[in-house]
């Protein structure tokens, strides 16, 4: 399916128009959650990390779901990663530190982030680019391999998956040139690029 064809389909579907409606609802928890961020950098805990999970995992709307409905990100907040609560306030904001140290290139800081010693169990390349989503989405978006797999079906000079920090990289440009090309908002990629494979197998509607 040609670019141009699938954004026409989607931007016609009904659950698309469901989810334009609530995307309101996404803009206002996210950036709700990136208050929280930006207020607790440094002396983040379970209570702030909880708070933070609520709002960005809220089902917004049945309708507009691709699948049955559930938390907004699945797996990767619900069970994944809450396993940081299993973990010492201390570890965890040194985990935070080390994603936010500009003076280390991005790709490391998530090859980094992923391996000992500062690996905290289930936060994976999902969660660790959903935290740089919410503190600046202008620059970074969600990367899942789901979304990814998505966007590799429009455009197969995308490698495949490996969850490397450079592929991020990669990722992430291809993405934010989607985005311009097809005005969508940056908020709505993560729903766009993992609805993609139901637009394509025509189950979409």
């Amino acid at each position: 399916m040609k670019t141009e064809d699938f954004v026409t389909k989607f931007k016609q579907s009904s659950k698309y128009k469901v989810f334009k409606g609530v995307l309101f609802k996404k803009i206002e928890n996210e950036n709700s959650a990136k208050l929280i961020l930006e207020t607790n950098l440094g002396k983040l805990d379970h209570d702030h990390l909880s708070k933070i999970f609520g709002l960005v995992d809220e089902c917004y709307s049945s309708e507009a779901c691709h699948v049955k409905p559930g938390p907004w990100f699945g797996r990767l907040l619900k069970p994944n990663a809450r396993n940081i609560f299993e973990t010492d306030c201390y570890h965890i904001n040194k985990w935070f530190n080390i994603l936010f140290n500009d003076h280390i290139s991005l790709a490391e800081r998530i090859d980094k982030l992923r391996t000992d010693p500062y690996r905290i169990k289930g936060l994976n390349v999902g969660f660790i680019t959903l935290v740089l989503y919410l503190l600046d989405n202008s620059k970074h978006l969600i990367w899942l391999k789901d979304h990814h797999d998505g966007l590799r079906i429009l455009d197969r000079e995308l490698i495949q998956f490996n969850g490397k920090g450079e592929q991020y990289n990669v990722f992430n440009d291809y993405a934010k040139n989607f985005a311009k090309q097809y005005s969508f908002d940056h908020a709505e990629l993560d729903y766009v690029f993992s609805g993609i494979k139901y637009v394509v197998r025509g189950n979409y509607y």
